[in-house]
Order: structure tokens, then sequence, then C-alpha cells
């Protein structure tokens, strides 16, 4: 197993929630730095080359969600359903009501209008991971994974993700012109992917430490692709292009995989650490919290504060801001979590012990 038998022991597996707190952390950053992303040629080079570098590589948080979800569900010999699900509803209704008093309170939106939006839309913008993960789960009760050894089964999502992927189909419309009936239509089903891609990326045997740096370092030359070809993109259309930044573009596709393969690698070694893990398992525990409260948090410091939507000084603007973000999303989190008994709202989806089967075994692990 990657985890040690401390982790196990507490029922948990440290990787998971090192993905967990890293993608908390990423998705804060990324929503800190869109004003910026989108507005450029109006700050010095060097700040919108590092902002246009960060907002690349942190691309993979909210998809590495969706990942960590397929592993936690799919690990499982049984079809257990209620439980997951409600763990996705309750948020969702949860963080709406938030919404809606929130848009009430500082955006003059009415609350039979945020009503509406949850009904057919949603009722902030951070809100349709929860509509997706909904879906997700509901196929999963349906369909269950191929048994095929974790290498075989990641490799094979990541080959029909980019070659039938939406991202790929509106490449070849935008660069070349051409489209066809052959690619997956729609978003969905991409999110579905990632969900499975986490279970066999979870379920691969662990692998050498050369092989790791590879992977970190192919990470990192990928986002910076990622980065070159979106300002390319941009100074193309003279404004912001997303195409090369969007869930479903091949390389964020690799991206998102390397991510969290490193993760899981290099879990042991931030687990050997005292302060970094406990800053892991704390993070993680609120992840959820941090997640649903973030945006609220992120709209009104730019709105209603003197921190502002933009600033001159933009990579320092974007550290403070997501700083702030953090902590007071922690606290708001934590106070949240002591009228939260069950852990529905704050806490995340707890990770069950791990139980002897074969998706385990296949791992080849054993430390």
């Amino acid at each position: 197993m990657i985890s040690s038998p401390a982790a196990e022991n507490k029922g948990r597996l440290f990787w998971v929630d090192l993905v967990r707190a890293s993608a908390a952390l990423m998705v804060i950053v990324l929503h800190a730095g869109s004003p910026y992303i989108t507005r450029p040629g109006r700050f010095s080079l060097i700040q919108e080359e590092i902002i246009i570098y960060f907002e690349s590589w942190v691309r993979v948080c909210v998809p590495l969600f969706f990942m960590v979800s397929g592993y936690l569900f799919l690990r499982k010999d049984h079809s257990e359903f209620t439980r997951p699900m409600m763990r996705a509803i309750s948020p969702l209704i949860f963080y709406s009501v938030i919404a809606a008093a929130y848009n009430f309170a500082f955006r003059d939106i009415s609350l039979s209008q945020t009503l509406n939006n949850f009904l057919f839309a949603k009722p902030f913008y951070h809100l349709w991971f929860f509509y997706t993960l909904i879906g997700i789960y509901t196929i999963f009760y349906f369909v269950r994974p191929r048994p095929l050894q974790g290498w075989n089964g990641a490799v094979f999502v990541i080959c029909v993700m980019i070659v039938l992927g939406f991202g790929t189909e509106q490449l070849l419309s935008q660069y070349f012109h051409k489209s066809s009936r052959v690619f997956m239509d729609g978003t969905f089903i991409n999110y579905l992917l990632y969900a499975f891609l986490g279970y066999y990326l979870a379920t691969s045997p662990q692998i050498e430490r050369k092989m790791l740096i590879c992977s970190a370092a192919a990470l990192a030359m990928i986002t910076l692709a990622i980065a070159i070809l979106t300002k390319t993109a941009t100074a193309i259309e003279g404004k912001y292009d997303p195409i090369f930044h969007l869930y479903q573009s091949p390389l964020v596709i690799v991206a998102i995989a390397l991510t969290f393969l490193v993760l899981r690698e290099i879990g042991p070694m931030v687990e050997s650490h005292a302060i970094p893990r406990k800053s892991v398992l704390f993070i993680a525990k609120y992840s959820l919290g941090i997640y649903g409260i973030h945006a609220f948090v992120l709209d009104y410091l730019r709105f209603h504060t003197p921190m502002g939507l933009i600033n001159q000084n933009a990579v320092a603007h974007i550290a403070m801001m997501t700083a702030l973000t953090l902590v007071i999303s922690l606290m708001l989190a934590r106070l949240i979590s002591r009228f939260d008994p069950l852990g529905l709202f704050v806490t995340g989806q707890p990770e069950p012990r791990p139980v002897k089967a074969t998706h385990e075994n296949a791992r080849g692990a054993g430390n």
C-alpha cells in the first residue's frame, strides 16, 4: 500500500487526503486568478507569464475531486448508493441556501431567481460540481469498471478522452474547421471518465522513484506547453481564449492524470514529516467546506472590501486573496462543522477503512 500502516489504522489513505487538500488549494488559486487571466495586456509581462503558468497548472483542481470520488465509490465490491448520493445532494442544497442568502444580501438577486437557478442552472458559479457529481454517482449505480489492471484501464480511459473527446473536437473545429459525429458530444461524459480514470490510477502499482521524477518533469513541461499555447491563442483572438485550458483539452487531460499520479506517489514522503502531514489532514478534513464556501468569500472580498477585483501588483494580490480566502473558508467551515454532526456539509466524504480486495492487491504494494 502507498499509505502507511498508521494511516490505515485510522481508516484513511493519506494520499487521498493529499489529493483533496491540493485540489482545495488549487481551486482557490484558480478562482483568485481568473480576473487576471481574462484581462490580458493590462499588467506587466512578467506578471502575466507567472499568472498564466500557475493558472495552467491549477486547472487540474476540480477533476481531481471527481477522480478521488470515483476511486472511493468504485473501490467497493458492493453497490452502495444512498450514502454517496446523500453526500452529493446535501451540500448542494446547503450551499444553495447560502447562495440564496448571499445573493439576496449582497448581489441584489431575488430568492425566486436563485430558486430558479437551483432548478435550471446553478445558484452560484462553483456549485456545478455537485450537479455533475450526482449524475456520476447515478451512473456508477448501474455501471461498474471492467476488471482491467490499473495501468491498462488508465491508459485506455486517457486515450478515449483524448481521441474521442469534446476538447479534441473543439481544437479541430477552431484550427482546422473539421468536425465529426464520432466525437463524444458534451462535457458530462468527460467528468464521468475522470472518475473512472481516478479509480484505475489509484489501483495501479506503485512506480519507481525515477519514474516519479520523470512524471513530475513531464507535468511541468506539459503545464508550460498549456501556458504557451493559451498565451498564443489569446494573442491571436485578441482576448482570453480558453481552448487549451478546458478540462476536456488533451494536454489538460494528461496534466490531470500526471498530477493525480504524482500526488499519490509523494504521499508517503509528505506523511513522514509532522507539520506537512498535519496541515494536509487539517485542510483535507474541511475540503468540502472550503470548496462550498470559498466562492462566497472571494466574491465578498472583491466587491465589498478594499481588496478589489484586480490590482496592478497582480501576483501579490492573487497570493493575498488566496491566503485570506483559505483562512476565512477554514474558519467558517470549522464553525459550520459544529452544527453538522453527520459531516454532510463540511468534512467531505469519509475515506472508508481499507478492506482486503482485489482492487488493493492490484496495486502490487506493500511498504
